[in-house]
């Protein structure tokens, strides 16, 4: 008799073992498509119990303020560039035209509302955030004093309250697509005191006389004096010009004095020519009252009005 034959059936070409046990492995599934770090850390258990957790608490917040202010920063640097190669590529097509009644002041800046200018692509940009009602008057108008050219744009920052009725449809320009040597974006911000930010370096300058030294440095030597005596004067007399600042009115009754002897003398506060000092002691004294001026003082100051660079500066909110 035959031996009972029996046959093992396959399902499959070859027997594999399974990776994993689908009933003994707990498979994690994902929920979202990419898993993005909060904004902000949130503790659950309310405020912090120890001092030293709300200090480091309030240093962290400090450096994501720091960080979005840079970003910030970085975002308007990289769309003036945009807005450049925009306008590059409009020119080649032939489809750009300056707007009728376009200004260039004497002095070769370009006023804020401008598009014509005829300059290369800007080599140095900035951003100026500053106190609203309180704009960087010396140095837009050391700029506007310089043979460069020159664009101006202001902004309102989003968290400041008080934006000023028209404000968006007043400087809402097409200044970002014009070809300049500098672009300077005046942010309006409540700050403690004004601070200027370099984008290519992210240099950090603090004060309006330091960002206008800066650029007069850069772009209006002869305004820091021809030798070593004249800057010291000027020095000087830059420094008398800030302690305006916060002045008491009998404090600036005082500086106005003596201003107005050296004015009856001299054209100009520090010397026969014009120099960093009249700037600065000209932004100063923009928002004092006519009839505390003195008349030296107020004749230097309506002289420097009929200026297109003072009148440039003179132009901002």
């Amino acid at each position: 008799a035959q031996p009972a034959m029996s046959y093992q059936k396959y399902t499959g070409m070859y027997p594999v073992d399974s990776l994993f046990d689908p009933y003994a492995v707990d498979v994690p599934l994902p929920t979202r498509m990419y898993a993005v770090d909060p904004l902000f850390a949130v503790n659950g258990g309310g405020a912090s119990s120890a001092g030293g957790s709300s200090a480091a608490a309030s240093s962290g917040d400090d450096a994501r303020v720091s960080a979005l202010e840079a970003r910030f920063t970085r975002i308007l640097d990289s769309l003036g560039k945009l807005s450049d190669q925009v306008e590059q590529l409009e020119k080649k097509q032939g489809i750009t035209a300056p707007p009728a009644g376009a200004k260039v002041a004497k002095h070769g800046q370009v006023a804020p509302s401008s598009s014509s200018a005829k300059a290369p692509p800007a080599k140095l940009s900035a951003s100026i955030f500053c106190q609203p009602g309180r704009p960087p008057l010396a140095t837009i108008a050391v700029l506007g004093a310089s043979q460069k050219s020159v664009v101006v744009q202001q902004q309102w920052h989003s968290s400041t309250p008080g934006l000023p009725a028209g404000f968006p449809s007043r400087h809402r320009r097409r200044a970002a697509s014009q070809d300049c040597d500098v672009r300077v974006h005046v942010i309006y911000k409540n700050v403690d005191e004004q601070y200027m930010v370099v984008s290519a370096s992210q240099a950090s300058i603090v004060g309006d006389t330091q960002a206008a030294r800066l650029f007069a440095r850069q772009h209006k030597p002869e305004l820091l004096g021809s030798n070593p005596l004249e800057s010291a004067q000027i020095e000087v007399a830059t420094e008398q010009a800030n302690q305006l600042i916060g002045a008491s009115s009998k404090e600036a009754k005082k500086i106005y004095k003596g201003l107005n002897s050296t004015l009856g003398q001299s054209q100009y506060v520090a010397g026969s020519a014009l120099s960093l000092a009249d700037f600065v002691l000209w932004a100063n004294v923009t928002n004092a009252k006519p009839s505390d001026l003195p008349a030296n003082v107020s004749a230097w100051y309506e002289r420097l009005n009929d200026d297109a660079a003072f009148a440039l500066a003179g132009s901002l909110e």
